[in-house]
């Protein structure tokens, strides 16, 4: 399997110089599509096709800006390589059954504005890495099964627009009364 994972990384990476994006950027969308389960998505992409085509895919300027894949059935992890994606904007992988814990390495989304992760399965903390991203303004996190909400008070005050953290109902998670208080009381921007 990894052989053959390796193999088609390698022999799109020539595809994706053809068409613009660079060889990480191609290289992570692959990965995601691969450690998702791609070809049982809903709406799998055809990766002989230029990443122009791929469903939810949005390039500018030959970068990936947008990623809108919810109700698209990924299922599993998110890879390492996946936050090689520094011009992304908007990233939507909401209501599918991703897994595991987040990274720290959401900082290198330095463009990121907008984060929809929620109805997935993920698990542990949010990171302290979404401190750094400076663009964020909108950010959706909820029915998940996190159980350390702390990063998310490393957030400047006045940053976010929109958090949605609700719980999945059932859920052993809970965001605990101070840690509410604290969050409403400065992540969001006065109107």
């Amino acid at each position: 399997m990894k052989k053959n994972l390796l193999f088609g990384i390698l022999s799109l990476t020539l595809f994706s110089f053809v068409h613009a994006q660079s060889e990480e950027e191609f290289t992570a969308l692959v990965s995601l599509y691969y450690s998702t389960d791609g070809p049982h998505w809903a709406q799998p992409w055809d990766l002989g096709k230029p990443v122009s085509e791929w469903e939810g895919v949005v390039l500018e300027d030959g970068h990936v800006v947008e990623l809108h894949l919810p109700l698209n059935r990924l299922q599993g992890s998110l890879p390492e390589n996946f936050y090689q994606l520094p011009h992304l904007r908007k990233l939507n992988l909401a209501f599918n059954q991703l897994e595991g814990q987040l990274s720290s390495h959401w900082k290198k989304m330095h463009s990121l504005e907008e984060l929809r992760l929620s109805q997935n399965q993920l698990t542990g903390s949010i990171p302290s890495g979404l401190r750094k991203l400076k663009s964020l303004k909108s950010l959706y996190l909820a029915e998940n099964s996190f159980n350390d909400y702390r990063g998310l008070l490393e957030i400047p005050e006045g940053q976010l627009k929109a958090l949605d953290l609700l719980l999945e109902q059932g859920s052993n998670s809970s965001v605990p009364s101070q840690l509410r208080i604290q969050l409403s009381n400065t992540l969001f921007e006065d109107n």
